[in-house]
């Protein structure tokens, strides 16, 4: 048993029943008694009403895109964030749509090839020979050796080598032949990065031999060094400040993921731009940094990756590589996005209802005061009163719920 239900009956038995009651009550006082005090009484709770429902009618829109953004976007101080880890472990225990390299892509073939092997034979190899394609060499020189490295993590006791081109015939019989090539690659002339590196997709072709078992698979794959290899990547472009943020964790979709990974830069950039360039944090800011960041103005390269698991179905995960140089943080200050306009406007606007709230009230105690000839003036003035006070309470609530 939860105590979650608890909650909105306390609020209907406490606000909404006695509200519905004086309402009902003062709306049958007007169309039976011919009491003047009870009419008048009735005609100020009504009309009290009515300028409350006008106030919330102009004031609660004005801050419909300001408590949604305080929602998303924290505005004191981001807390620690739970970056998801972005390492080889996921991609083996989870089958990948695509990957981000074909080092990766090869290196989960091989960790399928060799569950593959594994379920048929009990033995371990006593040699494992890796056979790369001229293409994948050119391609990745070093794909031979990391593949080797990971292989004698999973068989010790194996003897592993690796060489180049395709493999020989016959084959030995106690020995494990995997073979690598690229096929169906495509490269563009630039990469999102860098204009003068070279964009490379495809998919990575393996085929496992072993006695009288065949293993043969293909992985797609997109080249993407700053994904695998981010210490790397930065310290070949010491000129450029990137930063790098990842979904928190393995999402239900691709959208969900992407959002996460969005959030995560804003946590990154925010207090960048507060320490740089002295603005304290507020609303404006955050949602200055986010509108930059869903508009892609400091992101530089996105990679959102589908994982198949068996018992959770389908998660996703994203990570998004982000420019975080001084002249492209300086655009987010220096030109207001129109997210905050509007923002802006809002507020504007929420002064402006409040004030024609506040008019409306004073002008209909007026006109109830002339209409009862002043025989109730201080019942109207303590109503005026409390209804002028609980629109500024509620007001100034507002504001610093959002600020």
């Amino acid at each position: 048993m939860t105590p979650e239900p608890t909650i909105p009956i306390i609020i209907l038995l406490i606000v909404v029943l006695p509200t519905v009651v004086l309402l009902a009550g003062s709306i049958v006082a007007l169309l039976v008694t011919k009491n003047k005090v009870i009419r008048t009484v009735a005609a100020v709770v009504l009309v009290s009403f009515a300028i409350l429902v006008v106030g919330g009618m102009l004031l609660v829109p004005a801050f419909t895109v300001s408590r949604k953004f305080a929602q998303e976007v924290p505005t004191s101080s981001y807390p620690a964030f739970a970056e998801a880890s972005w390492d080889s472990s996921t991609e083996e225990a989870l089958q990948a749509s695509i990957y981000s390299s074909a080092e990766s892509a090869a290196r989960a073939l091989a960790q399928s090839c060799l569950e593959f092997h594994q379920a048929v034979l009990s033995e371990q190899p006593a040699a494992i020979k890796i056979y790369v394609g001229p293409q994948a060499n050119q391609h990745s020189p070093a794909l031979g050796v990391r593949l080797a490295s990971f292989l004698s993590e999973q068989f010790p006791h194996s003897k592993i080598s690796e060489s180049t081109g395709p493999p020989p015939t016959p084959r030995p019989s106690e020995e494990l032949c995997i073979s690598v090539e690229l096929v169906q690659v495509g490269i563009s002339p630039e990469a999102p990065w860098d204009s003068s590196s070279q964009h490379t997709q495809g998919q990575v072709k393996l085929k496992g031999t072993y006695q009288d078992g065949d293993y043969q698979d293909l992985r797609r794959f997109v080249e993407k060094p700053w994904v695998d290899h981010f210490d790397d990547f930065i310290s070949q472009r010491p000129g450029r400040r990137l930063l790098r943020a990842n979904s928190a964790q393995l999402e239900i979709n691709e959208r969900e993921a992407d959002g996460s990974a969005r959030e995560h830069a804003a946590m990154l950039i925010a207090p960048i731009i507060e320490r740089s360039h002295g603005i304290p944090r507020g609303p404006a800011l955050d949602l200055a940094v986010q509108s930059a960041i869903d508009d892609d103005q400091v992101v530089i390269d996105r990679f959102s990756q589908k994982l198949i698991s068996e018992s959770a179905g389908e998660v996703w995960r994203t990570t998004l590589l982000i420019d975080a140089r001084p002249d492209t943080l300086a655009k987010i200050i220096h030109e207001p996005s129109s997210i905050v306009r509007k923002y802006e406007y809002r507020r504007r606007s929420a002064w402006i209802g409040l004030c024609i709230v506040l008019a409306l009230t004073v002008f209909l105690y007026f006109v109830l005061d002339e209409l009862t000839r002043g025989y109730f003036v201080w019942n109207l003035r303590v109503t005026a009163l409390l209804t002028m006070l609980t629109l500024a309470v509620v007001f100034c609530w507002l504001m610093i719920a959002v600020t």
